[in-house]
């Protein structure tokens, strides 16, 4: 199970049809379900230049 900490805010990337499916995995993770504090934007896809994996920080 994942847990984060209370007091920080997350950011989820995801697709609007897919709301349903978010809606349950945040609040599986004990969050706050506000549809309020979302942000729609364009699509746009991203790749990389070469094919070694990119650095991820988490």
């Amino acid at each position: 199970m994942i847990q984060l900490p209370p007091d920080r805010a997350s950011v989820l990337v995801a697709d609007r049809i897919d709301e349903t499916l978010i809606r349950t995995f945040v609040t599986d993770l004990g969050r706050t379900w506000d549809a309020t504090q979302f942000r729609y934007g364009d699509r746009e896809f991203v790749r990389s230049t070469g094919t070694d994996a990119l650095p991820c920080t988490v």
